[in-house]
């Protein structure tokens, strides 16, 4: 096409005050259920085609309440592109000439085409009025408007929306939809045409023949007019070409079993085939337009509705196969973790309006893009939807974390928009960079532990761009654990053994039938004394010059050795016990001891974030 919608500036429509978006080839707009994602659909809907407004669709709020003297302006701005994709500096020949005297040039000496679509309140009409006008200088917070856009140059310019009630067995029926629209205008040679009107002729008096019954019916019909000697004639088959598109079907046959209508599969399949048959559509419009010039745009809302999750990944795939510009509104995080980052666009709406963030405006390296494709969007994409994250070091603390959060809110987090992560170690980072990007809070729930300190003392000075490491106490949203504890340890330390040997015991349940001993009983005999790893003695050996390692055996017996078999026992199956440790801690105590004191400081942080 030669031709990019580059920036969309919306003011006063329905949530959205002020926003400009700039938009790709194929651009992903996700976020969570209202949003503004349909809003901004609505945007470009009026501002291609002949809707208008109502007093519901304008900007309001309880610091703004609605007023007539509010103007809703919708501004899109087009540049030229060659071959490539790349931003050229004139219109070719075709678009130079259908544009003519409306193209501008801005600062850097390159051609634009951009257009303002205006609603402003007709008082002595008591209506919304619409008004088109060509933008002659389009700089930031500085539109300047010229003479009005005429029919004729935007007639080059199509939106076509798929919502999410897309069904291709009703588009065959809706003579509204683009499919009905493509196929009552089937083009053939006079020739071929007059030759199957002729077969359809003679195929409809074929099934007159055969019907008793149609005969019947006309001869009554005959001689229920007004006519003398009149004669009813009853087509069971349309004679003309026109007209076959109303009986027309479609059919899908799998191997050897007989053709099912389209209608009776599944609206998955029905979904996927509106996909397929626009392409269709819309590639051969813009292979046919050669001495015209045309562009289109296609807006998908939500096409992850109804479609099995293998298959919303390929949807990225079939819709790159589309040759025009793409806008795509989703939840699937399957969608967005097969996008590239720099077409994505987070949508989110704060303090009643309606914000914009384009991921292309993250600075990262190779490694980094890389990194946050592997751990973020293809792991747990649905992250992005998050309206607080709450990382931890490893899937321990994620599972614990979510029990604790449960009985201090009386909510499953997922229901409450919360997400909580485990980083599998010190992986913060990628994590840090999304949730940084699209304005999402997020806390850290780390090991006290000098390595992982350490650590997140260098993701913080990357993250924030710091010329040395942070002290962590200086992040409120970060909280570490005392004394060099892992959740462990810190658990222990806090007076929880009864609970956590109580908690494994039931989880195990009796492990020697001869003994009749508890879990932990059992584990304390079985593994006292095991040989540990290699304790270094700092001292070096005289002939090699290495470090001189004595060996270590498990001790449950002297002082102290209780908490360490407890420990012991703990890390053997961390992932299994973090639940039902956690859950027996919440059920069994009160007051102070319901929640370990860094996990209710973690816990009232976000209830104070959740407040706001």
């Amino acid at each position: 096409m030669n031709i990019l919608l580059s920036c969309v500036n919306v003011r006063n429509l329905r949530s959205i005050k002020k926003a400009s978006v700039c938009l790709c080839p194929f651009s992903v707009m996700f976020g969570m259920n209202d949003s503004g994602k349909s809003n901004y659909l609505l945007a470009l809907q009026l501002a291609f085609g002949n809707g208008g407004i109502r007093e519901k669709d304008v900007f309001c709020s309880l610091d703004e309440p609605y007023s007539t003297t509010a103007v809703v302006t919708i501004d899109l701005k087009f540049i030229p592109i060659d071959d490539t994709g790349a931003r050229a500096e004139t219109f070719n020949d075709l678009w130079g000439l259908h544009l003519g005297d409306n193209i501008a040039i801005d600062d850097d000496d390159k051609e634009f085409f951009a257009f303002r679509t205006e609603f402003a309140y007709d008082a002595d009409r008591q209506e919304y009025v619409r008004d088109r006008t060509v933008i002659t200088e389009w700089r930031e917070d500085d539109i300047i408007t010229g003479k009005s856009l005429r029919y004729k140059t935007l007639s080059a310019f199509e939106f076509v929306c798929i919502d999410a009630q897309r069904d291709m067995s009703s588009d065959i029926r809706d003579k509204s939809s683009i499919w009905s629209r493509q196929i009552s205008k089937l083009k053939m040679s006079p020739e071929a045409k007059t030759e199957i009107e002729t077969s359809l002729g003679a195929l409809s008096d074929r099934v007159m023949e055969e019907s008793s019954f149609l005969q019947e019916v006309s001869r009554d019909l005959a001689s229920a007019t007004n006519t003398r000697n009149s004669i009813v004639e009853i087509n069971p088959v349309t004679r003309s070409v026109d007209e076959l598109y109303k009986g027309l079907d479609i059919y899908v046959k799998q191997n050897s079993a007989a053709s099912i209508p389209i209608s009776n599969l599944g609206l998955g399949t029905r979904s996927r085939a509106v996909f397929a048959s626009l392409k269709t559509i819309i590639n051969r419009k813009i292979r046919d337009a050669n001495e015209t010039p045309y562009f289109c745009i296609v807006a998908f809302e939500e096409p992850e509705s109804h479609i099995h999750p293998h298959s919303q990944r390929e949807l990225v795939k079939d819709f790159s196969k589309i040759q025009a510009q793409r806008v795509v509104t989703t939840h699937s995080p399957y969608i967005v973790a097969s996008t590239e980052l720099s077409d994505l666009i987070y949508v989110a709406l704060r303090r009643a309006e309606t914000s914009f963030t384009t991921l292309s405006s993250l600075e990262l390296s190779p490694e980094e893009n890389r990194h946050i494709k592997r751990f973020v969007l293809n792991t747990r994409g649905e992250l992005l939807f998050s309206n607080i994250a709450i990382l931890a070091e490893g899937e321990t603390e994620e599972q614990a974390l979510q029990v604790f959060f449960k009985e201090y809110f009386g909510y499953e987090p997922y229901e409450l928009g919360i997400s909580f992560v485990g980083v599998s170690g010190k992986n913060y980072l990628p994590f840090l960079r999304i949730l940084e990007s699209i304005g999402t809070a997020w806390y850290i729930f780390s090991d006290g532990e000098s390595a992982a300190i350490n650590d997140l003392r260098s993701t913080m000075k990357e993250l924030k761009d710091l010329p040395t490491k942070p002290e962590l106490n200086e992040f409120n949203n970060i909280i570490v654990l005392d004394d060099s504890h892992d959740f462990e340890t810190y658990l222990l330390d806090a007076g929880y053994d009864n609970e956590i040997i109580t908690a494994i015991n039931e989880c195990e349940g009796v492990e020697d039938g001869e003994h009749q001993e508890s879990y932990f009983e059992y584990f304390l005999r079985v593994h006292h004394g095991d040989a540990m790893r290699p304790r270094d003695t700092g001292e070096r050996c005289e002939t090699c010059g290495q470090t001189i390692r004595e060996p270590v055996q498990r001790d449950y017996c002297s002082e102290g050795g209780r908490k360490r078999a407890i420990c012991d026992c703990m890390k053997s199956g961390k992932t299994k016990y973090a639940v039902p440790i956690s859950k027996l801690i919440c059920s069994n105590c009160e007051g102070e001891r319901k929640y370990p004191p860094k996990i209710k400081v973690l816990l009232e942080q976000i209830k104070a974030t959740m407040e706001r």
